[in-house]
Parts: structure tokens; C-alpha cells; sequence
């Protein structure tokens, strides 16, 4: 069983970094169709039929269910230093095509646009510059506290949400689905 957990193991890791992840249901059942039909599930029967003889009239092997949870979690204790168990969070599936400095100044050019729209930003017509916390110009960029701009906001209060993810609030989208946690590399994001 060793051989086909390095490769259920593997598996998992590798649909986890394709932002596929499967689920703990997915990953048992992923590691019951890598035995069936070969040496391996043979041997798991004979094991099962002489360590737990109360398990071995059981419907379970003749309907095709070999590992079931017990296996699942042993497996997943056993490899919880590669594996994780985590929420989803939605990733665009083109993320790495858009996800570029051009497309990020264009989004907040975009932005600023709209707020000076609005009435809540005003656009100086003096070269960018950087401000402090407050917002007055500093001639150091270590005295600043954001990136050089030509926008400076009026009506702060205004503003309720503004990053790179947009204005929408709402978690409708996000990936998370009744808690459903996904198998992934601990260092990753499901």
C-alpha cells in the first residue's frame, strides 16, 4: 500500500497546485479506484479478513468500497506534514494572465477615475507625489505612507471598500461551499 499512497499522495498535491483540489470524499474515493482491480486490493481483503473477521462478511468489499474512513483519516495523520485540509478560495482561472503591474495600474487608474467621478477623490494637475498618513505631501519616500499619486480624497467617509479584488462585498462567489474543505500542500491555498 505504500507505493499506491506516495502516488494517491502525489495526486492530490498535484491537482491541489493545477487549483483543482479534490475534497476528503474525492481523495477516498481516488485512493479505492487506485487499488481496485489490482494485487493491492487483494491483499487489503486477505488483511481485512484476518484482522477483522467481523468486517469480512461485510457489503462493503463486494460493492466496491475498500478503504473507508478509518483508512482516511489514518492516511491523511500520517501525511499531515504534506497535506492539509482547508476552505476554498476562489482563484480566476486565468489569474496568472491578468495579474500583471500594467492590469494593476490600469485597475486603480480605473478606480480613481470613478471616484473623482463621484465627487469623493480630486485629480491634482501636478506630477505624482507621495503623502503620509495624513495625506500631505512628503518629498521622501520614506516619510511616505503609500505609492506616489496624483489622486487625493475629499470625502473619505464615502469610501467603503477599494483594493485589487474590486467593491464587491458579497462571499456569493468565493469558492466556499457549506464548509466543504479541500485537500491541499499546507502551504497553499484550496
Amino acid at each position: 500500500m505504500k507505493k499506491v499512497e506516495a502516488l494517491l499522495l502525489e495526486m492530490i498535491l498535484l491537482l491541489g497546485d493545477m487549483r483543482t483540489p479534490v475534497t476528503c470524499r474525492e481523495g477516498l474515493e481516488l485512493a479505492n479506484s487506485l487499488v481496485k482491480g489490482t494485487t493491492t486490493e487483494d491483499q487489503i481483503t486477505e488483511w481485512k479478513k484476518k484482522h477483522l473477521p467481523q468486517h469480512s462478511n461485510s457489503n462493503d468489499v463486494s460493492e466496491g468500497v475498500l478503504l473507508g474512513q478509518k483508512y482516511w483519516n489514518n492516511f491523511c495523520q500520517r501525511h499531515s506534514n504534506q497535506l492539509s485540509a482547508k476552505r476554498a478560495v476562489h482563484f480566476d482561472s486565468n489569474w496568472d494572465d491578468w495579474c500583471t503591474v500594467q492590469n494593476f495600474e490600469q485597475m486603480y487608474e480605473k478606480v480613481y477615475e470613478s471616484m473623482v467621478n463621484c465627487g469623493i477623490a480630486v485629480k491634482s494637475e501636478d506630477e505624482p507625489q507621495w503623502s503620509n498618513h495624513n495625506g500631505e505631501p512628503v518629498a521622501r519616500e520614506e516619510d511616505a505612507y503609500r505609492r506616489k499619486t496624483q489622486h487625493s480624497l475629499v470625502r473619505p467617509d464615502k469610501v467603503l471598500f477599494v483594493d485589487e479584488v474590486g467593491c464587491n462585498t458579497s462571499q456569493k462567489h468565493d469558492g466556499n461551499i457549506g464548509g466543504k474543505k479541500f485537500l491541499i500542500d499546507p502551504n497553499s491555498q484550496a
